[in-house]
């Protein structure tokens, strides 16, 4: 495998892109929001990923936001004039990222975690892209998974479009469809969006403690405005134990963590919905916590019934997204729903073929 700094000293020939001077429009400008929560070993990898851009500096701010101290990172922050915002480790995911978009000037946010890191060209990129189309309020390109002592460079795990992909709303149901099906709007590192469609909902965000990336997502797709996905590998996405929502050593303990994992998943699509306004795109999410719920339902967690009308919505949603594994929801949520106990052994045997022993520490 490369060694980081030939990672992050990519040139823009090798995503197949160009870098952007920003002539076309001077008055647009980035925020970068690293953020570093309950971890500190991969910070400075992704603060050298951010010095090595292309774009000008002055085009560009970086917002760092963190829950404890790094000499290095905190000189070069003061160095290149960046914004520090110190938080602790209670402070949730949404919390820390709502302190930041209040702190940043930038039109257009764009996300980094401190355990990934940016082409050298990805900000030009991203910055020619919403520089030249006004229209654009969300940009996402294509994560290029890689561990530590692994083969790197295969993408694996949430795959690229086929080509460019554009949508203008959740009228398009076909790729909208294509994108939530390729989990093509997870992994907040990927994700680039205008600041003025996050910013009324920062309150909405404070209350979340995960799924961010998600929320960014829907919250574009509820303007009607273009999204664009773009297959250019611009963003190296580390493999870690860590990184993985639920890992754990045996079969119970992994159901446990799934979950309640699963549970915060669906308050946070509950807070998601509440923050929309255009109907169709507040039945995506809808379906969707319904889609958690179910599998909560079936592994026998209280308060997770689901009513006659939530089966029948569960039963469009996957029709929609022609989804197998939604389908199998619908069955094992049917299945609880009328032989509780042969329910209970169908959902372990279920998970129990998908379960993978994640390393741990």
């Amino acid at each position: 495998m490369p060694t980081q700094e030939r990672i992050i000293g990519l040139s823009s020939s090798a995503v197949g892109g160009h870098a952007i001077t920003g002539s076309q429009a001077p008055q647009l400008k980035l925020s970068v929001i690293l953020l570093a929560h309950r971890r500190r070993e991969f910070l400075r990898s992704a603060v050298r990923s951010l010095l090595c851009q292309s774009l000008a500096k002055a085009l560009f701010e970086v917002v760092v936001v963190k829950d404890f101290n790094d000499d290095l990172v905190d000189q070069l922050a003061k160095e290149h004039g960046w914004i520090e915002i110190q938080i602790t480790p209670n402070t949730s995911v949404g919390q820390s990222y709502a302190q930041a978009i209040r702190k940043s000037t930038g039109e257009v946010l764009v996300f980094l975690d401190d355990d990934d890191l940016f082409e050298g060209d990805k900000l030009a990129i991203v910055r020619s892209a919403f520089a030249s189309s006004p229209e654009l309020v969300f940009f996402r390109d294509t994560p290029m998974p890689f561990a530590e002592g692994a083969q790197h460079g295969r993408l694996i795990g949430p795959r690229s479009p086929n080509g460019l992909l554009q949508v203008k709303g959740s009228t398009q149901r076909r790729a909208v469809r294509t994108i939530l099906n390729r989990n093509l709007n997870g992994i907040s590192s990927t994700i680039s969006i205008r600041r003025k469609v996050v910013l009324p909902h920062l309150s909405s965000l404070e209350q979340m403690s995960g799924t961010t990336d998600v929320f960014l997502f829907y919250l574009a797709l509820n303007t009607l405005q273009t999204l664009t996905f773009d297959p250019r590998p611009l963003t190296h996405y580390r493999l870690h134990a860590s990184s993985s929502r639920v890992h754990a050593h045996d079969f119970d303990s992994h159901i446990g963590k799934l979950v309640s994992s699963l549970e915060r998943m669906y308050e946070n699509l509950l807070i998601i919905s509440a923050s929309l306004s255009e109907c169709r795109t507040q039945t995506l999410v809808d379906g969707s916590a319904i889609g958690v719920k179910s599998v909560l339902y079936s592994l026998g967690s209280p308060g997770y019934r689901l009513s006659g009308q939530e089966f029948r919505d569960l039963l469009r949603y996957a029709m929609y997204r022609r989804s197998p594994a939604l389908f199998v929801s619908v069955v094992m949520a049917l299945v609880r729903r009328t032989l509780p106990i042969a329910s209970g052994i169908l959902s372990r045997l279920v998970f129990k073929l998908q379960f993978v022993e994640y390393p741990v520490g």
